[in-house]
């Protein structure tokens, strides 16, 4: 059986591999010689797109690309009528009033015009919480970061974020309040802490010089030490160290329970997908 490496198999298929998930982040990935039939298994869990052909500059619109990459794998069963040419000569480009196009605008692929936009509500996204929970938000970038740079070196297996789901949950185990409520709620707690503070002394003032009271509330603020979580004063929780302990635990739970999921998705769509083009 004929093996060839994945750079081969990609362009005798004419698509382009915009990430390899389906066959590991390896150093020799790349390198490595795959059958057919290993690559049309990776290639159903990559993301990929197609190389222009002379479909797309007779016309061929995005959502056809977009049916193109999503049609058979098996370069054999090719298209069902390559006889025929372009349907329908006569009615002329889809598009009239835009006028000739540069030959190689028609080429570029129609998915990559939606990459601003899609950044842009990401960045947005990410924007608000950002503003709602600062320090989890940089907690999964660090995240992030650091497990692109572990999958530069050696592949991240599935039973390392199974591995670091279930610490999170013998943690959650230990605390059920303190990883939910100090992260998340840190920033707020210092906000309401300040406004306390700065009503406190026009209030000791007002009672003291205006209403003539000879008794004066105590120097510093008490109100918080009366609220109680989980039988523990609330002050206890907004320390930075638990702050930054929680944080760090919502972006590790999040991205092992990302990962999982994601690998569980592309399995179930790599199993049912070509059941559900045939």
């Amino acid at each position: 059986m004929e093996k060839k490496t994945i750079a081969q198999w990609a362009k005798d298929y004419g698509v382009v591999l915009l990430d390899m998930d389906g066959f590991g982040t390896g150093p020799h990935t790349r390198e490595r010689r795959l059958t057919q039939r290993e690559f049309e298994q990776g290639l159903a869990e990559c993301t990929i797109l197609c190389w222009p052909s002379e479909q797309t500059r007779l016309g061929m619109t995005g959502q056809a690309v977009q049916a193109n990459v999503e049609g058979p794998l098996h370069p054999e069963e090719g298209p069902q009528h390559p006889e025929e040419g372009p349907q329908h000569p006569e009615e002329g480009p889809l598009h009239p009033e835009e006028g000739p196009q540069h030959p190689d605008a028609a080429a570029r692929p129609a998915r990559t015009k939606q990459r601003p936009r899609k950044q842009l509500i990401s960045w947005r996204r990410w924007g608000w919480l950002f503003v709602l929970a600062p320090l989890p938000v940089l907690a999964v970038l660090l995240v992030q970061l650091l497990a692109r740079a572990v999958t530069r070196w050696s592949y991240w297996r599935w039973y390392f974020s199974a591995g670091v789901l279930a610490a999170d949950v013998f943690v959650l185990w230990l605390q059920p309040v303190a990883p939910w409520l100090s992260g998340p709620g840190y920033p707020y707690y210092l906000v309401a802490n300040i406004l306390v503070q700065g009503l406190h002394d026009p209030y000791v003032f007002v009672l003291h010089q205006v209403l003539h009271q000879p008794f004066l509330p105590p120097a510093t603020p008490t109100v918080w030490q009366s609220v109680n979580v989980n039988g523990v004063p609330l002050p206890l929780y907004f320390t930075v160290d638990k702050a930054v302990t929680s944080s760090l635990w919502l972006a590790t739970l999040l991205f092992s329970f990302g990962d999982l999921m994601g690998r569980g998705l592309r399995r179930v769509k790599s199993h049912w997908g070509p059941t559900d083009r045939r």
